[in-house]
């Protein structure tokens, strides 16, 4: 399509062509193909249309580069802020652990009592952030590039690094409830 400059003012003019061969080859016959029309008319640039794409996409990607480092942080700080709960909590049950242990209780059943906090915040975590996600999908929606704010594997992948997470923040200190020799235990206290 041409427009000519009095149909359209501007100082720069864009020229699309379509190819089977690579366009490397057809900047130089471009030129000279323009020069021969328009003489009095400047060329500032001549690209391939992959590069143009990649440069006003180049500001999309970094903000979502962006976003993805302040995710990561953000979980970081999640997971980190819920084993530091749970350890808390651990810390103050010490010695009922330790009593609990000469009575006899298994290694597993600790750990299982011990984590028991940490999976219902987990529960609570996934059902609230799904809910809020899926609220907030006309929002996400204007920030996402070829992604559907509900796809279902980004869904399944997200939850499923969540969960991972979780359940490491709270097996470190169940692990470490479990490990606890109760003389050593009622000896700390």
């Amino acid at each position: 399509m041409y427009l000519s400059a009095d149909q359209q003012p501007g100082d720069l003019v864009s020229i699309v062509a379509k190819t089977e061969t690579p366009a490397q080859g057809l900047a130089v016959p471009l030129v000279q193909r323009w020069k021969a029309i328009e003489p009095e008319q400047p060329l500032h640039l001549v690209q391939p249309l992959s590069s143009a794409y990649e440069a006003v996409l180049a500001e999309d990607r970094a903000n979502a580069l962006l976003i993805s480092i302040f995710g990561f942080w953000a979980l970081a700080l999640a997971s980190l802020g819920l084993y530091g709960l749970l350890a808390y909590r651990l810390s103050t049950r010490v010695r009922e652990i330790a009593i609990r242990m000469a009575l006899g209780a298994e290694r597993r059943r600790i750990m299982l009592q011990t984590s028991r906090q940490g999976l219902a915040l987990l529960l609570l975590g996934l059902i609230a952030g799904n809910g809020v996600a899926i609220a907030l999908t006309r929002l996400l929606s204007s920030l996402l590039f070829r992604v559907d704010p509900l796809d279902p594997g980004t869904v399944v992948v997200v939850n499923l690094i969540l969960i991972g997470t979780s359940l490491l923040a709270c097996g470190l200190p169940a692990w470490r409830a479990a490990r606890l020799s109760p003389a050593q235990a009622l000896r700390c206290q």
